[in-house]
């Protein structure tokens, strides 16, 4: 009875090591199943997309900015999380490359408010006030201008615009389920696409948009 005993143990180790070996290969097999889409994206979100961003705007030049600057996405995929972040360097880049390109409209503009124009910021006007022309009053307070700008820009980044998302993912087929963790952009489901890029469900109320398209970087 106990050499049976023994036998029949000795037969169940074997069968639980030849069962956890059979799963331990069935797993693998379906890890090599998923899809690997681990790496950096980028995707691209117009100011205009952002719901009464464009409409509110006081004055011409804040809406035309509103209607033309778009706001850049990363995202980074590892082997099990994600994290989605504001490109805060170039949106700060953008910002004072549209000022420095639109810098006569906003002179203008300001000028208009004060019920005055350019006509009137003569060299003489210019040099009473310190400035060796009225060129140089522009150009000092351009500088000044951009340099307030991106401080401001700085500002609003360092308080944490509502976009910083992350949390760890799982792939299903063809989709991307995401697990969020303090995200305010409400992730759902991401289609992966033939070009490797992802299109993602989003459901942010201050937004215009359902789905933001991540699109893989070389």
């Amino acid at each position: 009875m106990g050499h049976f005993r023994k036998e029949r143990i000795q037969f169940m180790r074997k069968y639980l090591a030849l069962f956890m070996a059979s799963m331990t290969l069935i797993f693998a097999l379906a890890a090599c199943g998923q899809k690997d889409i681990s790496g950096d994206y980028t995707a691209t979100v117009k100011m205009s997309d952002i719901n009464d961003a464009a409409e509110k705007a006081d004055d011409a030049i804040t809406k035309g900015f509103m209607e033309n600057m778009n706001v850049t996405l990363k995202m980074n995929l590892d082997k099990k999380n994600y994290s989605i972040s504001l490109d805060s360097d170039k949106l700060i880049s953008d910002v004072k490359q549209y000022a420095t390109d639109h810098f006569d409209e906003i002179v203008d503009e300001a000028l208009k408010q004060q019920n005055m124009d350019k006509s009137q910021i003569t060299d003489d006007l210019a040099k009473k006030a310190g400035y060796d022309s009225a060129q140089a009053f522009y150009d000092e307070l351009k500088n000044q201008m951009l340099k307030a700008m991106e401080d401001a820009m700085k500002k609003e980044v360092a308080k944490g615009i509502d976009t910083n998302s992350k949390g760890s993912y799982k792939v299903a087929g063809g989709k991307v389920i995401f697990a969020e963790g303090g995200s305010k952009l409400g992730l759902g489901q991401g289609q992966i696409n033939k070009d490797g890029s992802i299109t993602i469900k989003i459901s942010d109320s201050q937004l215009k948009i359902d789905h933001i398209d991540f699109v893989k970087n070389n």
